[in-house]
């Protein structure tokens, strides 16, 4: 009896010993099986990153094309946006030519209906005709261009009475706006005029006279003081000639 129960009793601690043995080599077994799985599921994973990463890249991409395709596209705007404003620029300047050009030269200035002229003040002798305005309108631009011309009473008055000399008088002419008002302001420069043998014309408007001087205001009166090797020395002769034929009261 006692030999069989030992024996029952050994093949119970095997039957243990085995059982432990077993019961941790199938939880290793499940733990690898739970980790590969884990594996594969990290794995799908991080291929989702690296597609998230292309399309990350391409969508930059694309972002960045269709910036410089617009940029593109701004620029040729902005370059027309440049050459229009230049050519307006140009048309302004070309039609600001086209009209003093006309106004002075040939003549094709606006007409007298449209022209809206101050009355003329009764000490206006001598007045200028069409003809003789277009010259001395012509006279007074390109003087002043070469700034050879006074503007305004004050300059006129002094430059007068800075040179009073007959004999250099030749190549002056004053030019008065015939249409001044009060007339109180400039009545004493032609009696100096007459004084310093400078001959003197009126013409109608003040605005335009100002105009071909250079200024943006109305101008009472201008001095023309050429130099003697001057190129416009021919039309201001002819303006004298024509000037003297109205009032040949001056001197050669």
């Amino acid at each position: 009896m006692s030999s069989s129960s030992e024996e029952e009793k050994k093949s119970k601690k095997t039957k243990r010993s085995n059982d432990e043995i077993e019961v941790p080599a199938k939880r290793q077994k499940k733990e690898k099986k739970a980790e590969s799985s884990d594996e594969e599921e990290v794995k799908p994973s991080k291929k989702d990153k690296k597609s998230d990463k292309k399309e990350k890249k391409e969508k930059s991409k694309k972002e960045k094309k269709e910036e410089s395709e617009s940029e593109e596209e701004e620029k040729p705007k902005k370059k027309d946006k440049k050459s229009d404003k230049k050519e307006k620029k140009e048309k302004a300047k070309k039609e600001k030519e086209n009209g003093a050009e006309s106004d002075g030269e040939e003549g094709n200035g606006e007409s007298k209906d449209n022209e809206e002229e101050n009355p003329l003040a009764p000490i206006a002798t001598p007045l200028a005709d069409e003809s003789l305005q277009r010259r001395l309108f012509k006279l007074v631009k390109r003087s002043a261009e070469d700034k050879q011309i006074r503007r305004g009473v004050k300059e006129v008055v002094k430059f007068i009475r800075k040179d009073i000399n007959p004999e250099n008088a030749k190549n002056k002419l004053a030019i008065f706006g015939g249409d001044l008002s009060p007339i109180d302001v400039v009545s004493h420069i032609p009696i100096s005029c007459e004084n310093a043998n400078i001959p003197y014309v009126y013409v109608r408007s003040r605005q335009k006279l100002g105009k071909y001087a250079g200024t943006k205001r109305p101008t009472s009166v201008v001095m023309i003081n050429l130099k003697k090797d001057s190129d416009h020395a021919k039309i201001l002769k002819e303006c004298r000639d024509a000037v003297k034929q109205i009032t040949p009261l001056y001197g050669n």
